[in-house]
């Protein structure tokens, strides 16, 4: 009775249960770019270049102008300013990576220590690693959301004329450009042909755009937090009396 009791329940079928089938990974991909998380990633992309731009201009600028001028008091007063702006942009884009591409982030500072002078806040400042990363996470957003700028505008213009076909080919014609031959679209059936083409190039685009996306997630979860101020929280957390 025993024996046949352990055959009966041996069989262990939860693995297979719980595995995706091919027919649920095939849809996962298909709907993947039409999801609010990657449309999410698609506008961070759309937004890094400018952002990228303001970023630059604005630490380089301070930077250049307080470096020489703290030979007098005001150049102190310059870096100040420019150090509360790169904190204020690295706070910033926490919250954007967060909201738009999910990332998670480490923390950006330790936990509060009580008061601190003048003197020991900058020391704190400049001792976060934070700062430095964070810095070095603002100035590659101005080459790198050049190129995530490219892929928005390039992909989602050329997507938008292919589908926009039908209703323009008429008054503006269309010539597309295939490398090895030139294909003219000037009939009303090629031109719906055309617009096919183009809900491809959608899908196409925003799945490189979310790519991209996920690049920037890593980039911003490395640079935008530190692990040590995760694991600075425990020894506080535990010798807080309850």
């Amino acid at each position: 009775m025993t024996t046949e009791t352990t055959l009966e329940i041996s069989p262990d079928p939860a693995p297979d249960a719980t595995a995706p089938s091919f027919g649920a990974r095939v849809r996962e991909f298909l709907l993947m770019p039409f999801r609010p998380l990657s449309l999410g990633r698609a506008l961070y992309n759309l937004i890094a270049f400018p952002l990228g731009l303001l970023y630059f201009v604005a630490l380089t600028v301070g930077t250049a102008m307080g470096v020489p001028l703290t030979l007098i008091w005001i150049g102190f007063l310059i870096l100040a300013i420019t150090g509360a702006l790169l904190w204020g942009f690295v706070s910033f884009e926490r919250e954007l990576a967060k909201l738009l591409l999910g990332a998670r982030l480490a923390p950006m500072a330790p936990p509060n220590r009580g008061p601190r002078t003048a003197t020991q806040r900058v020391g704190d400042f400049l001792g976060n690693p934070v700062v430095w990363k964070g810095a070095a996470f603002l100035i590659l957003k101005f080459p790198l959301g050049i190129a995530s700028f490219t892929a928005v505008v390039t992909g989602l213009s050329v997507t938008g004329a292919f589908l926009l076909g039908p209703f323009m080919f008429r008054d503006f014609g269309f010539l597309v450009d295939l490398g090895l031959f030139e294909w003219r679209v000037d009939t009303l059936p090629e031109a719906f042909v055309l617009s096919l083409w183009g809900l491809v190039l959608l899908f196409i685009t925003l799945h490189v755009l979310n790519a991209l996306g996920i690049v920037w997630r890593y980039l911003a979860e490395g640079l935008l937090g530190s692990e040590s101020h995760r694991s600075a929280d425990l020894p506080v957390a535990s010798a807080t009396p309850v």
